[in-house]
């Protein structure tokens, strides 16, 4: 177990040790190649779908993950991840509106058109699946497929995003490249996921009964309301600057951040992705002392 371990961490961090790097060339092309103006859309773009994501689509991802194992020893996995994805496409309409008030609240139009905003709002609350999947697949798959996805998806969406803006030179276009590639990604990641599990609408339906989805909901809810905390400490602090001073302040601000934070994030996730698989394998199918016994430990 030791040895695997090592090695797991060792894979781990040469995938996380690459990832940095191609976030910080990523930082550096789209400071040469957009403009100061164009940075600043770019970092308000990645604000406003971090703050509906947190709100609408990662505290049922955490219910998801919570799940992972239960749901392949028991042979329900595939119904369970469809259910999942069927939910989030309900929560990306739900979230629709509340995108639209920040386009008027925030007076965007001076950036891009509404119809511009909400497509590539939708795209991208879309592809975030894959980053659901992915983690699926370090927790049930292993470290080395898990790394070898994260390292292609970043890879292949910053040559995408170049691509495109050789004829979109903006910071939508640049976001278009990552997501696109996201949503390719996310077919391979579903069948890895899902391989060797059978489909049911008989145990899908069983889901939604009253019991259940209260369940669920007392899950998400409290974990909604912690996420958006966290949004608000780490993420709102572009929108009230942008709001109160330019669009180019907010885009040395962001960059700046975004060099500082690179590697305290990468130990961070390092950490989550290392210990979180083997924590939720502990803790599935015991008893509150056993889970609880885990949890001080980890």
């Amino acid at each position: 177990m030791i040895n695997k371990n090592s090695k797991d961490f060792l894979v781990l961090s040469i995938g996380k040790i690459l990832q940095v790097l191609i976030g910080l060339v990523t930082i550096r092309l789209i400071t040469e190649l957009l403009s100061k103006e164009q940075v600043g859309i770019y970092y308000i773009l990645l604000t406003v779908v971090s703050l509906l994501a947190f709100g609408f689509f990662n505290p049922l991802g955490q219910f998801y993950g919570r799940h992972l194992i239960k749901w392949q020893q028991s042979q329900n996995l595939k119904n369970s991840t469809n259910l999942m994805l069927l939910l989030r496409l309900i929560a990306l309409i739900l979230a629709v509106p509340f995108s639209i008030l920040i386009f008027y609240l925030f007076d965007y139009q001076r950036y891009f058109s509404f119809l511009e905003y909400a497509l590539y709002v939708s795209f991208s609350l879309f592809a975030l699946t894959h980053g659901v999947l992915l983690s699926a697949v370090n927790i049930l798959v292993g470290r080395v497929t898990f790394t070898i996805y994260s390292v292609s998806t970043l890879v292949l969406g910053l040559g995408v995003s170049m691509m495109i803006h050789q004829y979109f030179q903006t910071a939508i276009g640049w976001l278009y490249g990552l997501a696109l590639v996201q949503i390719v990604i996310s077919v391979f990641l579903y069948k890895k996921v899902v391989a060797h599990n059978s489909f049911s609408v008989i145990r899908i339906k069983l889901a939604f009964n009253q019991n259940y989805i209260k369940n669920v909901f007392n899950f998400i809810l409290p974990v909604a309301v912690t996420l958006f905390l966290q949004w608000g400490q780490t993420a709102s602090f572009r929108l009230i600057v942008e709001d109160l001073y330019a669009v180019e302040t907010l885009a040395f601000i962001a960059v700046g951040m975004a060099l500082s934070g690179a590697v305290f994030s990468a130990i961070e996730s390092l950490a989550t992705q290392f210990y979180m698989p083997l924590y939720l394998k502990r803790i599935t199918n015991t008893s509150l002392k056993v889970r609880t016994d885990t949890w001080n430990e980890i």
